[in-house]
């Protein structure tokens, strides 16, 4: 299997709630040992945080965390103008059926539905 290489300086990884989210933190302390110049940040749903530590992602990951929910202090403004910091690209872990087709519903009512609105590249 041929793949592109990232050769981004910043990802936004979005955590959803099912068990293969538990090593979520051993994936992001890889990404920074074998990317040492890329920054990570990570949104987290409510149920994923029966499996991973919001707190144990702050300290691993060298970009924002927060938790999908309007009322996390941690929230960075700009996923209300659908930003994500400088994030050039947007992973959903894992992709479970529910976080995939929940999207739509989401919309309105999650912090992740602003941030993954695609934008327009560099001109």
């Amino acid at each position: 299997m041929n793949v592109e290489p990232f050769e981004g300086a910043e990802l936004h990884l979005h955590v959803t709630g099912s068990i293969s989210a538990a090593p979520v933190p051993r994936w992001i302390h890889w990404l920074r040992q074998t990317h040492t110049e890329l920054t990570v940040n990570v949104s987290v749903t409510r149920s994923a945080e029966r499996f991973v530590s919001v707190r144990a992602l702050r300290h691993i990951a060298d970009g924002r965390v927060w938790t999908d929910f309007w009322d996390d202090p941690e929230l960075p403004g700009e996923v209300n103008s659908g930003e994500c910091g400088a994030s050039e690209c947007f992973l959903v872990f894992p992709a479970t059926l529910d976080a995939s087709c929940g999207w739509p519903r989401a919309a309105r009512t999650r912090p992740r539905c602003s941030c993954s609105r695609s934008r327009a590249g560099p001109s």
